[in-house]
């Protein structure tokens, strides 16, 4: 296991990683919280919680950390909020979207188990929060921003004052592959990833010194919000012009058309190893599919 800290603004903000060490993993996914004046925003995962608890206590427990916030339900987000309820007494904020996720846990397939940690998602004792959430010292207050696409109870906080917003998995790095298939809990839908994405962009115009924390990002501006917006739009478009020429030339099965979609947008076609390990709940035929279910209209 490894674990990281990184400070922004000075040290006002840190950023605790946590990644696993398993041998099966081809390459390193970290899992991020971010503490800001007494407020942690999300929990890392189940897998983290030896290190969490160590992290915490060496810090000064409740003392330094008095509330946790979770921007949604996923195990890594919310896998460590058992720890810091059971052994720090720290209590635990969600949306009610998110509460019902997390009051009987859940377990989830082997290749989340590599990333995330072997015990699945505990029981947690969430409280909801509906307003804006003021942190220890009063410096900050964040509004709570809808954000779903990722996940449907995906909830952002803005602080519009001193420009600062977290926003859980609302973005990421690169889209080339999204969660669907036969997953229960990890269904990602581009269109309204794209639409929260545009709609974080409107609601901070005129902050040229927001700084927005993504989990397995870290810190990015609002021109990379740009970039992921024009990134999936491009790939609407392409998705969309592609399967017109292929009905045009005569296919009609549409397993067929996503299939030729993959291979003519990607060079190397399909992620395989994700594939095939995660049962299909991780490809690009997911990503195509759901970019085809979105309207060009729209």
């Amino acid at each position: 296991m490894g674990t990281k800290i990184i400070p922004y603004n000075n040290g006002e903000i840190l950023e605790w990683r946590w990644w696993s060490d398993n041998k099966l993993i081809s390459f390193q996914l970290f899992a991020s919280c971010f503490l800001i004046d007494g407020l942690l925003v999300d929990a890392n995962a189940p897998g983290s919680e030896l290190d969490l608890r160590k992290w915490v206590k060496n810090i000064g427990g409740k003392n330094h950390i008095n509330s946790c916030f979770l921007t949604h339900f996923h195990e890594d987000h919310a896998g460590g909020a058992p720890i810091l309820k059971e052994d720090f007494d720290i209590p635990i904020y969600a949306t009610p979207l998110t509460i019902p996720h997390l009051k009987n846990g859940y377990k989830y397939r082997f290749y989340r188990k590599i990333y995330w940690g072997r015990s699945g998602q505990k029981p947690v004792d969430v409280e909801p929060v509906k307003g804006p959430i003021i942190t220890k010292s009063g410096k900050y207050s964040f509004e709570l921003f809808p954000m779903p696409g990722h996940s449907p109870d995906l909830t952002a906080l803005i602080d519009k004052k001193n420009q600062i917003a977290f926003v859980g998995d609302a973005i990421m790095y690169k889209y080339g592959y999204t969660f669907g298939g036969s997953s229960p809990d990890l269904y990602e839908d581009i269109s309204q990833i794209y639409k929260s994405q545009k709609s974080l962009y409107k609601i901070t115009e005129g902050m040229d010194n927001l700084q927005i924390f993504v989990a397995h990002v870290g810190m990015i501006n609002r021109n990379f919000v740009a970039e992921k917006m024009k990134e999936i739009e491009d790939l609407h478009a392409k998705a969309h012009k592609i399967q017109k020429e292929l009905i045009d030339s005569g296919y009609k099965n549409q397993n067929k058309i996503v299939k030729k979609i993959v291979k003519r947008i990607w060079r190397k076609g399909e992620l395989f190893q994700f594939k095939i390990l995660s049962m299909g709940e991780i490809s690009r035929a997911n990503l195509v599919a759901t970019l085809l279910k979105w309207s060009l209209d729209t």
